[in-house]
């Protein structure tokens, strides 16, 4: 299978961690890696990608968590609108995580604490949802594959019954 190509859109105000992605995914035929300046740039970013096969994930960084929820769930409501199957992962403060699980709990993928170890948590959980994205879209292969085999074995048995019935001399 070909490798598909996934696209990390990064949604950070003061840029802290764009750098370290870059550097992380430097491999251009496999990992597309966008810096958005705002949420509805970041929307129509996801909007204009039309490619079914690739995999979108959102990286969204929260810096200061003030009465931050609501623009926050509208925007990830905005993504998953845009595009289902976006993966979102949320950044913030380790004395915040607690907090914005429990304020964002719907459509969110993964909630990261901002430290030293922020871009290796965020490639392995970029890891995960590539590999969940491969794995839909073999199941959905597979299940066309056996569609076709239950619609051939049910032609097959009518011919089969079609030929004892008309042809009994030959069994």
């Amino acid at each position: 299978m070909n490798n598909i190509k996934t696209y990390l859109y990064c949604l950070d105000d003061h840029r802290t961690i764009i750098e370290d992605l870059r550097k992380k995914f430097k491999d251009q035929l496999r990992y597309g890696v966008l810096s958005c300046q705002s949420g509805s740039d970041l929307v129509l970013a996801i909007e204009k990608e039309k490619d079914r096969n690739s995999c979108k994930i959102v990286i969204i960084t929260l810096h200061e968590m003030s009465e931050q929820h609501n623009p926050v769930e509208k925007l990830i409501s905005d993504i998953k609108k845009a595009d289902k199957n976006t993966g979102i992962i949320l950044v913030c403060h380790p004395e915040k995580i607690s907090e914005v699980s429990k304020a964002i709990v719907f459509n969110v993928d993964s909630y990261i604490p901002q430290n030293a170890n922020t871009v290796l948590r965020i490639h392995n959980t970029v890891k995960k949802l590539i590999s969940e994205q491969n794995i839909h879209i073999r199941r959905e292969k597979r299940n066309i594959s056996l569609y076709v085999l239950m619609v051939f074995i049910v032609l097959f048995s009518c011919f089969a019954f079609f030929a004892l019935r008309h042809f009994p001399e030959y069994f």
